[in-house]
């Protein structure tokens, strides 16, 4: 499978396919709310993507998106995070109830990651009806190999149990377990360390 960098005019193709794969997400679910979330994980993840695209980048292969951030861009500085402020207002127009939870479960997520420079895989989503195909795989392991290369970690959090099995297979474990507020699905950072 080719993996190629998404190009900025794809984005918004790249955040649909995602919005679709993290549709029934627990912590998605829980945060979001409600039916019809579609639209607005559009804009969450359209986003990130664009905020990635600039950061690190935003990978593809038929069916699959990565979006990864960077060793250095993680915390975000402020004129990075400013750049998100229209799709903020967007969502909040949408769901205003979901800004405060989106934004505790995001401080929360972000203190799971690792003090020194690292890759952050932000989001990896398959289309629903192609998962299992090893697509997702595919972009995983051009991920790690690029990290390797770099010789620095790779974090990412996930909010599935099935997923916590799945990137044990690619040498992840698990670093840390936090629920982002009461009530929420349990969430995972897991890491791998670099393989030089």
């Amino acid at each position: 499978m080719e993996v190629s960098r998404v190009e900025r005019g794809e984005l918004d193709a790249a955040a649909a396919l995602l919005a679709r794969a993290f549709a029934e997400q627990p912590l998605m679910s829980f945060l979001l709310g409600g039916p019809g979330r579609e639209r607005e994980l559009r804009l969450i993840f359209g986003a990130l993507c664009r905020d990635a695209w600039r950061a690190g980048c935003v990978e593809a292969v038929d069916g699959a998106v990565a979006v990864w951030l960077a060793p250095g861009a993680h915390p975000s500085p402020l004129r990075r995070e400013a750049r998100l402020l229209p799709s903020w207002g967007r969502l909040a127009a949408a769901r205003p109830r979901a800004i405060p939870r989106l934004l505790r479960a995001s401080a929360a997520l972000d203190a799971l990651h690792p003090a020194g420079p690292h890759w952050f895989l932000s989001l990896l989503g398959t289309e629903p009806g192609l998962q299992g195909r090893g697509l997702g795989g595919a972009l995983l392991e051009h991920g790690l190999r690029r990290a390797e290369a770099d010789g620095v970690p790779v974090h990412l959090d996930t909010d599935h149990p099935r997923n916590v099995a799945w990137y044990r297979r690619f040498g992840f474990e698990v670093t840390a377990e936090v629920r982002v507020m009461a009530g929420a699905p349990q969430s995972w950072g897991m890491g791998v360390a670099s393989r030089t």
